[in-house]
C-alpha cells in the first residue's frame, strides 16, 4: 500500500510535522510504502477562476500527482482559528480541478496535534466537512491534545508516566 503522508503546516518548528514523521514512521514499519511530503513543495497562488483558465499552477499539479500515486493519505493537519488550515483549502480548491479527480475513492486519516486540552479536534472536523465533496470513503480523525508534553522533538511518543513527572 502506498501512503502520501504530510502536514500542511509550514512552520519548520511544527508539532504536526513531527506527528506526520512519527506516523509515517509507524505505517512504514507496518509495510507501507510511504512518501512523506514537505508541503513547500506544493505552493501554488491563491485559487482565483481567471488563474484556472491559464492552467493549473505546477505545485496544484505536482500534489495531484502525489495523491494520484497513493493509494491512502495521512494528513496532520493544525487548527487555524477553529478551522482548517488556509494553506491545505487552498490546495484541496485547485486540486479538485483536476481530472481525473485525485482525492476519488482514497482512504484518509486525519491527525491533528495542538497544545490545546481538545487536540485540534475543531480543525479536524472543517477539514473532514471538505471530504464529503471530495467523495473520500474512508476518514478517520485523531486528534493529539497537549502534544508538546506527549510529542518529542525526535517524533517520539513520550511514556505518559514520564509526562506527568515533569
Amino acid at each position: 500500500m502506498k501512503i502520501l503522508a504530510f502536514t500542511p503546516s509550514l512552520r519548520a518548528a511544527s508539532t504536526n510535522k513531527r506527528l506526520a514523521a512519527w506516523a509515517a514512521e509507524i505505517a512504514d514499519q507496518n509495510g507501507a510504502e510511504v512518501d512523506l511530503a514537505d508541503f513547500h513543495d506544493f505552493d501554488m497562488p491563491a485559487y482565483d477562476g481567471d488563474l484556472q483558465e491559464k492552467g493549473l499552477p505546477p505545485g496544484a499539479l505536482k500534489f495531484a500527482d502525489r495523491i494520484h500515486k497513493a493509494d491512502g493519505l495521512l494528513i496532520a493537519t493544525p487548527e487555524y482559528n477553529y478551522s482548517i488550515a488556509g494553506n491545505f483549502k487552498n490546495a484541496i480548491d485547485w486540486v479538485s480541478r483536476v481530472t481525473p479527480q485525485p482525492f476519488r475513492g482514497k482512504s484518509a486519516l486525519l491527525l491533528s496535534a495542538s497544545i490545546g486540552a481538545i487536540g485540534g479536534i475543531r480543525g479536524l472536523w472543517q477539514t473532514w466537512k471538505v471530504w464529503g465533496f471530495l467523495f473520500i470513503p474512508t476518514c478517520i480523525r485523531c486528534p493529539m491534545p497537549t502534544a508538546p508534553l506527549t510529542l518529542s522533538a525526535n517524533s517520539r511518543m513520550r511514556k505518559i508516566s514520564s509526562v506527568w513527572k515533569k
